[in-house]
């Protein structure tokens, strides 16, 4: 059985917010903040062959906005959960602008893919149970009318191929759990347990999952009907800042 398993890992980046709930006072003659949105090289939710990032019409990102050197909050912030989406190669901004603040500069700070619960300072990501590309980013300091805001993955892909079909693929002995604070960065469960992967294609079987490092072992549980195969590692693997396996 010919195994191909090429695993995609991207950073987790820290990231700083506001506590106190403002309001906001636009000066005369400004229409409000006007964003546009990148993203890396890399994979995301919907992924093409080449594991390159495509954004598609109706795509939503969540933003919050505090005022620079101040805490985020998971709500009353300088803008809370602002949803901008993808429209005919632009991004609009649902609702009323958002406004620079007569004196100081505002931290922006978003991701994707947009949630209308979402809390920025404890989101839980269950692998186990999910699996979606999640992307992140921070632009600091802005004091410009134009932001633009650079998404980059937080996530590790796990992408598995083989020959032939109608099997089903498990990764062993990996954490599956970890809650996202957009200002801290990722903390994983101490937990361990085997994920299954999801079908992609005809060989193809993809997971999204926590930043870690993987422990020698069997890492790949492979099985159709009765038979079963597997795939192991002689040392452990980290998964992280664009390590690979």
């Amino acid at each position: 059985m010919n195994i191909k398993t090429t695993i995609y890992s991207l950073a987790f980046l820290g990231l700083a917010g506001c506590s106190e709930a403002l309001v906001q006072q636009p000066e005369p003659g400004n229409t409000g903040i006007k964003f546009s949105v990148t993203v890396d090289s890399g994979s995301k939710m919907t992924t093409d062959a080449s594991l390159h990032s495509v954004f598609e019409e109706g795509d939503r990102v969540g933003v919050y906005a505090v005022l620079s050197g101040s805490d985020l909050a998971a709500s009353g912030n300088w803008a809370d959960n602002r949803i901008l989406t993808y429209t005919s190669g632009e991004w609009l901004l649902e609702g009323e602008p958002v406004y620079l603040p007569k004196e100081g500069t505002l931290d922006f700070y978003a991701y994707y893919p947009y949630m209308k619960d979402f809390n920025p300072t404890e989101y839980l990501y269950d692998a186990s149970a999910k699996s979606f590309d999640f992307m992140t980013s921070q632009t600091l300091s802005v004091s410009s009318s134009s932001v633009s805001l650079k998404m980059e993955h937080r996530l590790v892909l796990i992408d598995v191929n083989i020959n032939g079909g109608g099997r089903q693929v498990s990764l062993n002995n990996a954490v599956a759990s970890t809650v996202i604070n957009l200002q801290t960065g990722l903390s994983n469960s101490e937990q361990r347990k085997s994920i299954s992967l999801k079908q992609n294609g005809p060989h193809s079987y993809r997971q999204y999952i926590p930043s870690q490092t993987l422990p020698a072992g069997e890492l790949f549980g492979i099985s159709a009907g009765a038979s079963r195969a597997s795939y192991s590692i002689t040392s452990e693997k980290v998964l992280w800042g664009g390590a690979g396996l």
